[in-house]
């Protein structure tokens, strides 16, 4: 018979200390889990931009290949396409800089540590104390402006050519894959957006927002430069029959008279009725 007040036993605080450690080893253990699953879908995203640079790569070769066959017609749009480009690696170079730094708070300059290789995962403060603490957020802002400026760069290039319609499924997908806060919103919506990228997550966490963020920038750049390459014959007129025409002046002609018509080389498309 046992009562309230009993001494516990040796053995019972040996059970007792034997249970909280098993819970603590669960729940480290359900921690180690998380923190891997983020390091798999940050390796992940990152495999896929690779995938996608290397994409890049072949369409920056079609259109240098292009603008050498035609330099006259081909050249604008492919100086817009190196723009297009130079941002963008412009800003993915500046988001892996926002990376290491949070690497080298989190891990120390003198670690050697790198976005793709370091050993704080589970820290939830170094983040937001980069981002939004260290100069009242000034990286924040930094981060929300290179955004914005780009994605208004994008959106310019998607319409730099005002003789075709704008293509309004390319437009919204700029505005879904780059979005951020204005300026006019105010800090409480910035802090908003900042929390949900770097306040209480684990470094992991963040590292695959960020380059989920990446990921998005070499879409967008994909989508645009394709869109550039598509554009420089959307205008032109595209024909698969060459036929002769011969129109005459008239219907008949008088004995001893001139015979005049014109002759042409008429060109048309025999798998599209026209409009």
């Amino acid at each position: 018979m046992s009562g309230g007040n009993c001494p516990e036993t040796p053995r019972q605080k040996m059970i007792g200390m034997m249970y909280l450690m098993l819970t603590a080893m669960l729940a480290l253990n359900v921690s180690g889990d998380l923190l891997n699953a983020f390091d798999l879908v940050d390796q992940s995203i990152r495999n896929q931009k690779k995938t996608t640079e290397e994409k890049l790569g072949l369409s920056y070769y079609n259109f240098e290949a292009k603008a050498q066959q035609n330099e006259q017609r081909v050249k604008p749009k492919y100086e817009l396409a190196l723009e297009v480009k130079a941002k963008s690696d412009s800003l993915v170079s500046y988001i892996q800089s926002l990376k290491q730094t949070m690497i080298d708070v989190a891990d120390g300059k003198d670690s050697g540590s790198t976005p793709e290789n370091y050993v704080n995962k589970s820290d939830q403060d170094k983040a937001a104390q980069v981002m939004m603490v260290e100069g009242g957020g000034k990286r924040l802002r930094q981060f929300r402006d290179a955004l914005l400026s780009y994605r208004e760069s994008m959106l310019n290039a998607a319409q730099a050519d005002t003789a075709l319609p704008v293509d309004s499924m390319l437009i919204h997908s700029i505005g879904a894959a780059l979005e951020a806060p204005s300026e006019k919103e105010g800090d409480v919506v910035l802090n908003e957006w900042g929390s949900r990228l770097f306040e209480h997550l684990p470094l992991a966490a963040t590292m695959g927002l960020l380059s989920a963020v990446q990921s998005n920038v070499r879409n967008v750049e994909t989508d645009v430069v394709n869109y550039l390459y598509k554009s420089i014959d959307a205008a032109s007129f595209k024909f698969n029959v060459l036929v002769p025409l011969v129109i005459p002046e008239s219907q008949y002609v008088i004995q001893g008279g001139q015979y005049k018509a014109d002759i042409m080389l008429a060109a048309y498309d025999d798998t599209m009725d026209p409009i």
